[in-house]
């Protein structure tokens, strides 16, 4: 396992991270920069902190906010929050979860771009609405 980690809370989440990763890095993969992109499934996002800390890995968790204030989930995960583990929810109203969170802050050009969906796939909102 890399020294680095970014776990995504399920597999879409993995899927984004890395084409994202690589707009903002100059083209580099995450693994090109030692870092470790892993899916947490239905794990618990607890129990995941708890294992990265005693392993001595730095950490950055992305989290659906699943409609609840962000503030209340990091409350019960202050224990294992500093500067080398952190958790990353997007804000209460701009969509449960990752999906409808990129599709609300960019157009569905960008998104399409980013991901390298063809003009080919399914036309309509990225979002599943019509």
């Amino acid at each position: 396992m890399a020294g680095r980690l970014i776990l995504a809370e399920g597999p879409s989440d993995e899927i984004v991270v890395e084409p994202f990763y690589m707009d903002t890095h100059d083209g580099r993969s995450p693994i090109d920069d030692g870092i470790d992109v892993i899916s947490m499934r239905a794990l618990s996002l607890k129990h995941c902190l708890q294992l990265v800390q005693a392993l001595g890995t730095r950490c950055a968790v992305l989290r659906d906010n699943d409609g609840h204030d962000p503030a209340e989930t990091l409350a019960g995960l202050a224990a294992y929050l500093d500067d080398d583990h952190g958790v990353f929810i997007g804000a209460a109203g701009q969509g449960n979860s990752l999906e409808p969170e990129i599709v609300h802050a960019n157009d569905e050009d960008t998104v399409r771009a980013v991901l390298e969906i063809t003009a080919r796939a399914v036309s309509g909102d990225l979002d599943g609405q019509q």
